[in-house]
């Protein structure tokens, strides 16, 4: 039964990304990061990418729209290129204060 919950969980988790993916213009590159870097690959020398980085408590990112009477975390800054190569790019950006997980996505248009 453990193991049933634990796949329903992670099916819930999967939907989640997939609803986000489809009402929004982004595409979620890692669900739940715990570093405050990430590399990218698979990009095409030439073409302009877009990224951003959300951050998160225990599975929830900031939202708009959604009510929740929380200390709110602080947006993610400094986002920046460490690395970039003809087919991927090293991204970090600041520790953000009390945030447990990071999100990279790039944009879709």
């Amino acid at each position: 039964q453990q193991q049933q919950q634990k796949e329903e969980k992670e099916t819930q988790k999967q939907n989640q990304i997939q609803d986000e993916e489809e009402n929004n213009q982004w595409k979620i590159l890692s669900p739940y990061l715990e570093e405050n870097y990430f590399e990218i690959q698979g990009l095409k020398a030439g073409k302009n990418y877009c990224f951003r980085v959300r951050s998160g408590w225990n599975s929830i990112f900031e939202t708009i729209g959604s009510e929740i009477h929380v200390t709110p975390l602080e947006t993610v800054s400094n986002l920046r290129v460490v690395e970039l190569t003809s087919n991927s790019v090293n991204i970090e950006w600041n520790s953000v204060p009390g945030a447990m997980i990071y999100r990279v996505e790039k944009s879709m248009s």
